[in-house]
């Protein structure tokens, strides 16, 4: 076989094909080898810590808030689970103010990016996500999110410049 064996080597060079296979299984088995899985429980802490389930990887204030949002973007749950369970899970003395302070600003909206599922009115069990304002139009590629039949103009301006209604028409 022709060719450059070698990432500084600018000439042409030539090997037979049983030895340049041979020294390719060589190295891809010493790459494997070098790779080992973790156990486990290793991996659930990793986890655990990285969700900031853990007590030395919570987070505190609107900056965690919006820290731990960025972080599940795109994550569709239950409406009431987001301020019952998921964020105080991973927000020191999280309050229902913290996230309310994030949609009202328009930072942050609440959006339901698959509306087949659930029902045609918002209900606790109705499954949404937190988004950043300014990556919401990413999220939008399988189809228009629901809104609850606020106007195309009305969205688009929301998400363009801020809230343009009420708070309280986007969220429930």
């Amino acid at each position: 076989m022709r060719g450059r064996f070698g990432p500084d080597l600018t000439s042409e060079q030539w090997c037979e094909r049983r030895l340049l296979a041979r020294i390719n299984r060589a190295t891809v088995e010493g790459l494997r080898r070098e790779i080992t899985p973790v156990s486990p429980a290793d991996y659930m802490r990793f986890l655990l810590a990285w969700q900031g389930l853990t007590d030395d990887h919570q987070v505190e204030g609107p900056k965690g808030v919006g820290a731990v949002l960025d972080r599940l973007a795109g994550c569709s749950l239950p409406a009431a689970a987001w301020e019952a369970e998921i964020l105080p899970a991973r927000i020191r003395a999280y309050t229902p103010d913290l996230l309310d302070g994030l949609t009202t600003s328009g930072r942050y909206l609440r959006l339901k990016l698959h509306p087949s599922q659930g029902g045609k009115t918002p209900i606790r069990t109705t499954p949404i996500a937190i988004l950043h304002r300014e990556t919401a139009a990413l999220w939008r590629a399988d189809g228009p999110a629901e809104t609850s039949g606020l106007s195309p103009a009305l969205i688009g301006c929301w998400i363009c410049s801020g809230p343009a209604a009420p708070a309280s028409s986007l969220t429930w």
